[in-house]
């Protein structure tokens, strides 16, 4: 916890500094900066890595609210940001506090490392960073706590404040200098980059045990180009059941559809309590594919009716009719059931055997689908729209005055499509990919700014 608030605290003012720095130094943003590789200087024994790629950010930024003219609102909202914050705190403490995180010196167009790792036992804080001054970068007052060196502007940061065992303030010094004077032969710890898009953050987290020895680790990227938003990496792999081989009953994608080959134990145990409850006997999945296509909720009486289609396999023989039409589950859903329907308040829905192991349900009476073997372990694909379409007979903007929803859908329908994946990879590892794609008239980073800034609005009224 006490990590999260000094990387969010450090975050925030190397962005202040990056503005600072934006405004008097923007030719430099022409120019190609040949650095060595800050990775390469991360000890073998961290456990957290997360790297800010400024150039690439203040590049953006610099394209898109000095040259596109047609980012007013975001000029605006970032000015009323800072704005808020120069009027809440005098101004000298604001960019004052750069001092406290002893980056004077540092150079903030080039990419910063805050990482973790452990010494004697001992976990340590630290950043890594590229630096313009040297002689400012030493000369810095620092606390027992904290050791700072540098070599060939390479530039590091050493913080134990928040531990009970410390090391000596001298012992600390030497752990800086043999970090910096041993790097690495190799890059060990960050994904290659996506070529095509520039990587704005990436991130390299293991589970208490060093990344290096450690299988159980993660690593991704966040990349973005303006008309997209992007995360890749790989991960350990997943406590699922995977049905790689199986032939097993997929729907046609449409409108946002969602697809897994796989059965969650954790799923299959929440459902298998639930249908207990009601005196059924508990299924197990093992794939499902959904359709989703919005909701229509109506006011007189209160009814919310999601529309979708969905099929289910299970890893047993199950009878869908003998479920649906269990007296206990009928009264449970206060529905009644058909020959091939089920009623639910006043919403019908279609159910039908597939065959002994899988079965449909949806509101639409003859669903296309194809029995296949799904090439990812889950996707979901489609547009994020249909998770905030919801009808109400005309009242629809009476959802927009709840600010967060309101927000979070004038983000999403900005957005034209999505595109998730989680593949399986050699050994034991899972690979994902994330991609949201934004129409054509809509900027993805001014879009996702935005919504953070809405987000920051309501949390301060929330306060």
């Amino acid at each position: 916890m006490h990590f999260k608030k000094w990387l969010l605290s450090t975050l925030s003012l190397a962005v202040l500094g990056t503005i600072a720095w934006l405004i008097a130094f923007t030719s430099q943003l022409i120019l190609v900066r040949q650095k060595n590789e800050l990775s390469l200087y991360l000890p073998e024994t961290t456990t957290l890595a997360v790297k800010i790629n400024n150039q690439n950010i203040t590049n953006y930024f610099f394209k898109n609210l000095f040259f596109d003219q047609e980012n007013n609102e975001l000029k605006n909202n970032l000015n009323q940001f800072l704005l808020d914050k120069l009027k809440n705190q005098d101004r000298k403490d604001l960019f004052g506090q750069l001092n406290k995180s002893h980056l004077n010196g540092a150079d903030f167009l080039s990419e910063f490392i805050f990482f973790q790792f452990e010494e004697k036992n001992i976990k340590i804080d630290g950043i890594l960073c590229h630096v313009s001054d040297e002689d400012e970068f030493l000369n810095q007052e620092v606390s027992s706590d904290i050791a700072i060196f540098s070599k060939n502007n390479i530039g590091i940061v050493l913080n134990q404040k928040n531990t009970k065992q410390k090391l000596t303030s001298s012992d600390l010094l030497k752990v800086a200098q043999r970090i910096i004077n041993n790097p690495l032969q190799q890059e060990l710890f960050f994904l290659k980059k996506d070529e095509n898009m520039s990587s704005f953050i990436d991130v390299a987290a293991s589970f208490n045990r060093p990344i290096k020895e450690n299988g159980q680790f993660i690593h991704f990227s966040i990349n973005a180009d303006d008309k997209n938003i992007g995360i890749s990496g790989d991960l350990p792999q997943l406590p699922i059941e995977d049905n790689e081989q199986q032939l097993q009953y997929f729907l046609r994608p449409k409108n946002l559809a969602i697809n897994a080959r796989f059965g969650s134990k954790e799923i299959n145990r929440f459902i298998g309590n639930w249908l207990s409850s009601l005196r059924i006997e508990p299924i197990e999945i093992n794939s499902f594919s959904l359709n989703y296509s919005g909701a229509t909720i109506s006011l007189n009486p209160t009814q919310f009716k999601p529309s979708f289609e969905l099929i289910v396999s299970c890893e047993h023989a199950i009878d869908v009719k003998n479920i649906l039409s269990n007296p206990n589950f009928l009264n449970f859903i206060n529905g009644s059931i058909q020959s091939n329907t089920i009623t639910v308040n006043s919403s019908r829905f279609f159910y039908e055997q597939l065959d002994s192991n899988t079965f449909y349900l949806g509101d639409t009476q003859r669903p296309i689908y194809e029995k296949i073997k799904l090439k990812e372990v889950m996707s979901i694909r489609g547009d994020l729209g249909f998770l905030t379409s919801i009808e109400t007979g005309g009242m629809d903007f009476i959802f927009d005055f709840i600010p967060i929803y309101g927000s979070a859908k004038t983000f999403i329908n900005a957005s034209k499509k999505v595109d998730f994946t989680i593949s399986q990879t050699h050994g034991s590892r899972n690979k994902f990919y994330f991609n949201l794609a934004f129409k054509p008239n809509f900027d993805s980073i001014n879009e996702l700014f935005k919504f953070m800034l809405d987000v920051q609005k309501l949390t301060k009224v929330l306060k």
